[in-house]
């Protein structure tokens, strides 16, 4: 499957390429049952927010723009979460 990764205005300077790389791994790896229902590129759109700049939240959308799933973690992605909208 193939990403394109945009960020919103973080509030920290975050490890951007370790973090893609971790949303890419959980989504690849099937565990977040992510079904697209077109061809295309997803979109992971992210961020990393809070007072402590210590959350990362963000959404997966399909190449139409449907949401897929929901981010959401550590704002170093050390603990990330994807879960699939119904």
């Amino acid at each position: 499957m193939k990403y394109e990764f945009t960020w919103d205005e973080c509030t920290a300077e975050p490890d951007i390429r370790a973090i893609e790389a971790a949303v890419a791994e959980i989504l690849e790896s099937g565990h977040a049952n992510v079904s697209p229902c077109h061809d295309g590129p997803l979109t992971v759109t992210l961020a990393v927010t809070g007072p402590l700049a210590e959350t990362l939240v963000g959404n997966v959308r399909c190449s139409c723009g449907t949401a897929l799933a929901a981010v959401r973690g550590n704002g170093n992605a050390s603990h990330l979460i994807i879960e699939a909208i119904s």
